[in-house]
């Protein structure tokens, strides 16, 4: 008996860039844990070891599975508008006798 994996495929979108990808089970599982300072008031007592007691780990998740991204980022670039120049021409002012003339 095999075992079925079913890859379900992601797009991740950052800015003009996409990738797509697939969801990949971990051989071993990872925790995301939370780091707690007690306070003074918090310890206890009858506690010699002050040093142990004062940080506390919190268990917040589990990661179980990742997403393996195997191709190389797309480019989300929309197709550039055509641009279309026009001929602009100055307009044309024909020179008078008077501005010709020059003393």
């Amino acid at each position: 008996m095999g075992l079925v994996l079913v890859q379900e495929n992601y797009t991740f979108t950052v800015g003009y860039h996409e990738l797509s990808g697939s969801k990949i089970p971990l051989k071993k599982p990872l925790l995301v844990l939370k780091k707690t300072i007690k306070s003074d008031m918090e310890i206890d007592q009858n506690d010699d070891d002050l040093s142990s007691s004062r940080v506390e780990l919190e268990v917040i998740g589990i990661i179980r599975q990742r997403i393996l991204f195997k191709t190389r980022p797309k480019a989300l670039i929309s197709k550039p508008q055509p641009t279309v120049k026009e001929k602009v021409s100055a307009p044309i002012v024909p020179l008078s006798k008077s501005r010709l003339d020059v003393t």
